[in-house]
């Protein structure tokens, strides 16, 4: 018979690396798993935060994990035209400058497939009203359209720079 190992056994010595693994793959599918809601209230919080994490650049970590990949492509191709001195589309606040009021954020409809969140607040007490379109994709909600008063960024970005 084969002396027993002191101090830690084998069941233990495998048992911390499997409980790590499961609390980073919990952790990383909560942040992931957001509600369309929680998600939308995320990046208002962020946007009003002082010196918020840039949520206006379709690279920042927060964004990639609300917007549909067809949304972030269309969006930076759109940032060229800011280069351009055109008119380039934003996702969460229309204005240059970002001093909000008013926040309120519902969702308005909600299926087993669709659901729409609405941001209605002041930027520098001009009223804004936000939708934002939700459907799954692999299991995850992503918003496929944004929606200013209720115009489609979304199509605006496709049309191209406005100049």
């Amino acid at each position: 018979m084969m002396p027993r190992p002191r101090g830690l056994s084998y069941l233990r010595l495998l048992a911390v690396p499997a409980c790590l693994c499961l609390a980073h793959a919990l952790a990383a599918a909560g942040s992931a798993d957001l509600s369309p809601i929680d998600k939308i209230r995320s990046v208002y919080a962020k946007t009003e935060a002082p010196g918020n994490e840039n949520v206006g650049d379709p690279s920042n970590a927060l964004v990639r994990t609300v917007l549909a990949p067809a949304v972030l492509a269309l969006w930076r191709e759109n940032a060229k035209c800011w280069d351009e001195d055109g008119e380039g589309e934003q996702m969460w606040v229309w204005g240059q400058d970002v001093k909000l009021s008013d926040l309120r954020i519902a969702t308005i409809k909600q299926s087993d497939d669709e659901t729409v969140v609405e941001a209605r607040f002041k930027n520098f007490d001009d009223p804004q009203n936000w939708k934002y379109v939700f459907h799954r994709h692999a299991g995850t909600w992503l918003a496929d359209d944004v929606l200013r008063e209720d115009q489609s960024i979304v199509k605006a970005m496709a049309a191209g720079c406005q100049q």
